[in-house]
Formats: C-alpha cells, sequence, structure tokens
C-alpha cells in the first residue's frame, strides 16, 4: 500500500494564534508515538497560519489517528479558532 502525505494548513484568528498554537504542538508530541507515523511536523508562518505536514504509512494510520482523542478533542474547538475552514491538501507519492 502507498505512503499517505498530506497537508493541512489552519488559518487562525489573531488572538487565538498562539493558543491553537500549544494544542497542535501538544498534538504533534502524540502523534508522532503513533504506529503508522512516518512525519508529522508543525510550521508557522507570517500570515497567521499554522501548517501541518503528515505521512501515513497506510490508510488504517491515517484513519487511527483521527480517532484519537486529542483530535477528536480539538476537531468541534476549531471553529472557535479559525477564520476559514482547514485546508487539506492530498498528495500522490511520485518518487
Amino acid at each position: 500500500m502507498p505512503q499517505i502525505p498530506r497537508i493541512v494548513r489552519f488559518t487562525t484568528r489573531p488572538e487565538r494564534h498562539a493558543e491553537l498554537g500549544e494544542r497542535l504542538k501538544a498534538l504533534v508530541i502524540e502523534t508522532r508515538k503513533e504506529p503508522g507515523c512516518i512525519r508529522y511536523d508543525l510550521f508557522a508562518d507570517e500570515a497567521g497560519r499554522w501548517t501541518v505536514i503528515e505521512v501515513w504509512r497506510d490508510m488504517a494510520a491515517s484513519d487511527s489517528h483521527l480517532a484519537q482523542p486529542l483530535v477528536v478533542e480539538l476537531m468541534p474547538l476549531l471553529e472557535g479558532f479559525l477564520t476559514e475552514p482547514p485546508h487539506i491538501e492530498e498528495l500522490e507519492v511520485v518518487v
């Protein structure tokens, strides 16, 4: 099965940027321990966006991640942090 790479961007409300960043940092630390996680990195830019670059061994590992308590807890809170829905790019491994 091919790896599952994805880029997820979060555009935050300025007053909530730091708070979401702290939640995402905690999520990264725990996610990197999950079976099937190949890469899970967090980046910030000057435009007030957080970007997660993630790569999963397979779809089962990706699905398992989405069922983890920290992810489930964060999902309903995102609307209060963001100015728009998360932007998710599904990628395909070429080489």
